[in-house]
C-alpha cells in the first residue's frame, strides 16, 4: 500500500451519515477527508485530480447531478474516481453509473472493514461493486442468457486452458458473489493472495472489474451459478 494519503470529498444529504463516515475514516492513517457537505454544486470547484482522489457521493445526489458528474468523470478520470453510496440496489442506476465510468457502488449498510477495504481497492484502480449489487447485475444477465441459450448447450468446464486451477476456483467464488475475505476463508489462503489471483484473472481475460469477469465466465460456461 502506498504511503500517500487518499484524499476524499464526501457529498451526502444526511449529516449523521457524513459524520459517521468522517469519524471512521479519521481512524485510518491513509485516509484524509478534505471536506464533507450536502451541497454538490458548492463542491465542484474542489474536484481536481491533483487535489482529490475519491469523490464519495450519495446515490440521490448522483441521480440529481448525473450530467455534472459525467462531465467531471470525462474531464478528470482516472485521476479522480467517483464512488456512489446507496441504501438500495437499483439495477438501472448501477448500469448507467458503470457506463459513465463510476468506479464504485457501495451500500451504506456495509460493515466498516469491508467499506474501508473497498475504498482502498477503488483507489488502487479496481472497479468495486458491492456483492449484493453485483448479484443483481449477474442475475439480470443470467435471465437474458438463459433466454438466448440454445437447447444443446455445452456443460460447465473451468477454463484451465487460460486460468490456473486456483484462479478457476477464485472466479467460481466470484460468481457466487463472495468477497475477498470470504474467498480467502473458503480456499484457506490470504486476502493478499486472493487479490493477486483476481488481478491475474483480469489480465488474462482482458477485463477490469469483477462484474465483467463473472459475466465473461458465465457466457463461456466456466462457472456454475
Amino acid at each position: 500500500m502506498s504511503n500517500k494519503r487518499i484524499k476524499i470529498v464526501l457529498i451526502d444529504e444526511q449529516q449523521l451519515f457524513r459524520e459517521g463516515i468522517r469519524q471512521i475514516m479519521q481512524t485510518e492513517r491513509d485516509f484524509h477527508i478534505l471536506t464533507s457537505n450536502d451541497d454538490f454544486l458548492s463542491m465542484v470547484h474542489l474536484l481536481e485530480p491533483q487535489s482529490v482522489d475519491l469523490l464519495l457521493v450519495d446515490v440521490d445526489m448522483f441521480v440529481k447531478y448525473k450530467q455534472d458528474i459525467h462531465k467531471i468523470i470525462k474531464q478528470h478520470s482516472p485521476g479522480l474516481k467517483v464512488v456512489i453510496l446507496a441504501t438500495l440496489s437499483d439495477d438501472n442506476i448501477v448500469k448507467t453509473a458503470l457506463k459513465m465510468g463510476v468506479r464504485g457502488y457501495l451500500l451504506k449498510e456495509m460493515d466498516i472493514s469491508s467499506f474501508i477495504q473497498a475504498i482502498r481497492m477503488i483507489n488502487e484502480g479496481v472497479v468495486y461493486i458491492h456483492p449484493i449489487v453485483n448479484e443483481v447485475i449477474v442475475t439480470h444477465y443470467l435471465k437474458q442468457s438463459i433466454k438466448e441459450r440454445p437447447k444443446n448447450h455445452r456443460p460447465i468446464e473451468p477454463p484451465l486452458h487460460l486460468l490456473t486451477k486456483r484462479e478457476s476456483e477464485v472466479i467460481q467464488l466470484l460468481a457466487k458473489g463472495k468477497s475477498n475475505m470470504e474467498i480467502a476463508e473458503a480456499l484457506k489462503i490470504s486476502e493478499k493472495t486472493v487479490k493477486n489471483h483476481i488481478s491475474s484473472i483480469f489480465k488474462k481475460t482482458n477485463v477490469n472489474d469483477r462484474t465483467k469477469a463473472v459475466i465473461l465466465a458465465i457466457r463461456n460456461r466456466w462457472v456454475s451459478i
